[in-house]
């Protein structure tokens, strides 16, 4: 995933230039699924891609985190089966570090890519 950064030159001046993100893989999360994420320069921000198959059965998030979905769709089930599909523009926050948590998986055949605040 390509990005683009806003830097200062030596005289002062402004640019911007491109590169990828580098995405690192996220293994073992209980109790499924493996993701991949790229920090944003802090320990508790950074952008987050799931790929079409990604499934999670319940799990809590250990610390209040934000996601703002920007590309797939993503199926959040909570308690009593109840279900609701996240996609572009859509945010969610997760605060269930206690309890049965919550179930995710990637609908579709588009990754799911979100920038995450909080996780850390």
């Amino acid at each position: 995933m390509q990005a683009w950064y806003l830097r200062t030159s030596d005289d002062g001046s402004s640019r911007l230039e491109s590169g990828d993100l580098t995405f690192v893989p996220v293994v073992d999360v209980s109790p499924g699924g493996t993701f991949e994420v790229s920090g944003l320069g802090t320990r508790d921000a950074g952008i987050v891609r799931f790929e079409p198959g990604f499934s999670c059965d319940f799990h809590n998030s250990p610390a209040p985190t934000w996601m703002l979905f920007m590309t797939g769709s993503m199926e959040i089930e909570v308690s009593g089966g109840i279900t609701r599909t996240f996609g572009p523009g859509d945010a969610i926050e997760f605060h269930d570090a206690t309890g049965q948590g919550h179930r995710s998986r990637v609908v579709g055949t588009t990754p799911v890519v979100a920038a995450t605040a909080g996780f850390g």
